[in-house]
C-alpha cells in the first residue's frame, strides 16, 4: 500500500489532501502540533470509510522533536518510507 505523510493535515488544505489520498487508497499519516483533537476526528473519518490512518503529533520544524517523533515506535502505516510527503 502506498503511504503519504501530511503535515498540518488537521484542517484546511491539509485535511482535504488527507481525505483525497485516503480515497485514492493511500495509507495516511497525519502530522500536527496542537490540533490533535481535529486530527483524531479526521483519522476516525478516514478509518470509518475503510482507509488506514495514524496521527503523528510532533513539530516537524523542530529538529530534535522530529527526530524523537521519527524514532518513536508508531504502530502501523509508516513502517517504511512514505511515497509522498506534504
Amino acid at each position: 500500500m502506498k503511504t503519504v505523510f501530511i503535515t498540518g493535515a488537521s484542517r484546511g488544505i491539509g485535511r482535504a489532501c488527507a481525505l483525497r489520498f485516503a480515497r485514492e487508497g493511500y495509507a495516511v499519516g497525519i502530522n500536527c502540533i496542537s490540533s490533535t483533537d481535529k486530527a483524531s476526528e479526521l483519522r476516525e473519518e478516514i478509518r470509518s470509510s475503510g482507509g488506514e490512518c495514524e496521527v503523528f503529533p510532533f513539530d516537524v520544524s523542530d529538529g530534535e522533536e522530529a527526530e524523537r517523533g521519527e524514532a518513536h515506535d508508531y504502530p502501523g502505516i509508516l513502517a517504511g518510507e512514505p511515497e509522498e510527503l506534504l
